[in-house]
């Protein structure tokens, strides 16, 4: 399983409009997050969607290398929609907040289906952009979700534990494909 996760050789360098977007991401995304959450619940969402980000790569991409820290960063993006969806209600700029990630995401998403499928050689795995995205979104429901507002209590008991459980079967899953099929070399 170690050898799926590893990096291994080949073509190693990023696109220009990969780094513009990872930049972009960080900058507006983790800076505001460390600000209100702390230091420690973004490394916990930067780190696993790293490792979610590595996931993905393994079950659905294996033959694209994985390079940097872009399902981290993606997985900040993902935490800060939940954190726009947490607090809808109290948050200032919501609606242009959601536009912005929303273009952003549609845009990231829209020129990678491009490039794939219309046969343009690229070294970015963009699973793992996803994977990091989704766990970004699925665990910053749980995660962030520490200021008392008012909101109905079953549905914050079900986002956050939704998002929890999401994350723990998505893991194992991921976890029990890597140790049952076999690795093509």
């Amino acid at each position: 399983m170690m050898r799926r996760i590893r990096t291994s050789g080949g073509d190693l360098s990023r696109t220009w409009r990969s780094t513009q977007v990872l930049l972009t991401s960080r900058r507006t995304s983790s800076c505001s997050s460390s600000l209100s959450h702390g230091p420690w619940r973004i490394l916990l969402l930067y780190v696993l969607g790293g490792l979610a980000g590595t996931c993905c790569v393994s079950m659905f991409d294996e033959k694209t290398n994985v390079v940097g820290a872009s399902a981290g960063c993606y997985a900040l993006v993902g935490a800060h929609v939940a954190n726009i969806i947490n607090y809808w209600s109290i948050m200032p700029y919501a609606w242009f907040r959601t536009l912005f990630f929303g273009l952003l995401f549609v845009a990231d998403v829209g020129i990678a289906a491009y490039q794939k499928y219309h046969g343009q050689e690229t070294s970015v795995s963009y699973s793992a952009h996803m994977g990091g995205a989704l766990l970004g979104l699925a665990l910053g429901t749980y995660v962030l979700d520490e200021i008392e507002h008012h909101e109905n209590i079953y549905w914050r008991y079900f986002k956050n534990y939704f998002g929890l459980t999401a994350t723990i079967v998505c893991f194992f899953v991921a976890l029990m494909y890597n140790l049952i099929t076999p690795q093509e070399t």
